[in-house]
């Protein structure tokens, strides 16, 4: 998944997706090349961990 995929997918701006990087709340990224990338899945595992946690407070 692409920069702009996850920003999509998280519905977030640029400004919020560096916000969110910067603070370390983004799913785990791997490098291809010089280049970010997402895994699918562990952005989907991310998230549902996020809801959960998010439903006990």
């Amino acid at each position: 998944m692409t920069q702009i995929e996850l920003m999509q997918f998280l519905k977030v701006s640029n400004t919020g997706f560096w916000r969110l990087d910067r603070a370390g709340q983004l799913p785990p990224s791997f490098r291809v090349g010089s280049r970010r990338r997402w895994n699918r899945e562990t952005v989907r595992k991310w998230m549902a961990d996020q809801e959960r946690q998010s439903s006990k407070q």
